[in-house]
């Protein structure tokens, strides 16, 4: 099983410039931005609110569950 790289600041706010909730929620479900209170707070000084990316990552994992075979650009079509 392959580590997962949790990225520093400047590669957060790199890799979330112009991204939308729903792609800063895939990154999440990644694990690209940690756990916890140290996620709440890279997202927050990101700009982004927690609570929305917090909502779209369920509504992605619930989508997920119920259609497993879906790609993840379908999961950005409909997690808000």
């Amino acid at each position: 099983m392959e580590d997962k790289k949790i990225l520093n600041d400047e590669e957060l706010e790199k890799a979330t410039g112009g991204c939308d909730v729903c792609q800063i929620a895939l990154k999440v479900i990644n694990g690209d931005l940690g756990t916890g209170e140290e996620q709440k707070r890279r997202l927050r000084a990101a700009g982004y609110d927690f609570y929305e990316v917090r909502n779209a990552v369920n509504r992605i994992l619930a989508w997920q569950k119920r259609h497993p075979d879906s790609s993840p650009d379908c999961y950005l079509k409909i997690a808000l």
